[in-house]
């Protein structure tokens, strides 16, 4: 199977080179918005397009991210909870419609084998803390949830304030941050034992691969400032 990851957009248009057909699946790592180079139309009219190519190919999805969040959680309980840097509230109506509209091709998390992605991936300590129990209930309560992406999906469903923890390294105020804020310095000394986690959030000048061990590492991609068009390529 080839996967391509695609960094952070934030409004930049750069995802029209990429072809569909040269991939099995292509995974954007989250923060369509919220960006100051462009306007909020800019910004809101890339995303409309974006998606509707994903919509056209059939093998392009969206991992949400923290600049997503504060828009697609309008409505519920969490969401001024969520709101972080960069939030317009002009932006609010059309991000949370283009959201609801096409959540069929939006999640937290998507996993093939112990290949995970999310926006800004999990430590081991982290998800010991906040989410492994949870992730474990999840799985036992619904028939549909098997895997640790399906549950931590599920947890974003339900609003479960464990999705939007935002570390110290960020101005939170808690240790360990979720996988919509979690930054490059709390993961890549410990990230998830045995998985290969892809995340953006951390932007970097270049691709940055990190391996603890045959079955464990984390790539951040969020190079996209920098490396213009860049994206991850891998065979699985």
């Amino acid at each position: 199977m080839k996967i391509l990851s695609v960094g952070d957009l934030h409004g930049k248009p750069i995802w029209e080179t990429i072809d569909p057909k040269q991939y099995d699946l292509i995974y954007f790592l989250g923060d369509l918005y919220d960006a100051f180079e462009y306007t909020q139309q800019e910004i809101h009219d890339n995303a409309l397009a974006v998606v509707q190519k994903a919509r056209d190919a059939g093998n392009m999805f969206f991992v949400i991210g923290n600049h997503d969040a504060h828009y697609f959680k309008w409505q519920t309980p969490v969401h001024k909870m969520v709101r972080g840097s960069g939030y317009a509230s002009s932006q609010l109506y059309r991000a949370f419609h283009l959201y609801w509209d096409n959540r069929d091709l939006f999640r937290v998390a998507y996993q093939h084998d112990n290949y995970l992605w999310t926006h800004a991936g999990f430590s081991e300590a982290g998800y010991n803390f906040h989410f492994k129990r949870k992730v474990d209930d999840v799985i036992q309560s619904f028939d549909n949830v098997h895997t640790i992406a399906d549950a931590i999906n599920k947890l974003w469903d339900l609003n479960d304030p464990s999705i939007f923890k935002v570390p110290l390294s960020r101005g939170g105020d808690d240790t360990y941050g979720g996988p919509l804020w979690a930054s490059r310095s709390d993961t890549i000394g410990g990230p998830l034992s045995g998985f290969h986690q892809i995340v953006g959030h951390t932007a970097s000048n270049d691709i940055i691969h990190k391996e603890l061990n045959p079955d464990t590492s984390i790539t951040y991609i969020d190079c996209l400032n920098h490396q213009i068009g860049k994206f991850y390529e891998i065979e699985i």
